[in-house]
């Protein structure tokens, strides 16, 4: 399945999430967010934190303005989508990760992943989280530069999928 596809595809699960919470009267979180310049240049072994300024979609307003935090409006359980790609190939050496990519809550690393010497990566998590709580995405790169051509290569997430 192409990119393209398959981000379609995520935003009409989330979308239906978001309607199935309506008819329970659940309250609807749901955003999507972009980095939408060309590219965001990372130096040798840099921890950036990353911003997606582009919001396409914030349903209960936990994402900020500025695309580089998001509040958790509701305590629930959430789910939260990341796609990070690259355009360059990197000077990663044998056996270290080029690429290692943190999701922190409240500046607390909770989940974390490497990549070896590859262009893309996605994945997903399910958090427990209080009303309040600050989600973030950061970087770290070994002279890399994420893409965010058109802005569909980088991209953040999210959906409220039970409130509590």
């Amino acid at each position: 399945m192409a990119e393209s596809e398959t981000l379609l595809c995520a935003v009409q699960e989330l979308v239906q999430l978001t309607r199935e919470q309506r008819g329970k009267g659940t309250t609807p979180v749901l955003f999507e967010a972009e980095l939408v310049t060309d590219t965001k240049s990372l130096g040798y072994i840099a921890t950036d934190q990353l911003t997606f300024p582009n919001i396409k979609r914030n349903e209960g307003g936990g994402q900020s303005e500025t695309g580089d935090v998001f509040v958790v409006p509701v305590r629930g359980t959430y789910a939260f989508s990341f796609n990070i790609s690259n355009p360059m190939t990197g000077f990663g050496e044998t056996g270290f990760p080029s690429k290692v990519l943190q999701l922190r809550v409240n500046g607390v690393e909770l989940f974390l992943t490497a990549v070896f010497l590859r262009n893309d990566w996605k994945a997903s998590t399910v958090l427990s989280l209080d009303k309040g709580k600050c989600v973030t995405v950061w970087a770290h790169e070994r002279q890399r530069s994420l893409d965010g051509q058109n802005g569909v290569h980088v991209t953040f997430s999210g959906t409220l999928m039970h409130e509590s």
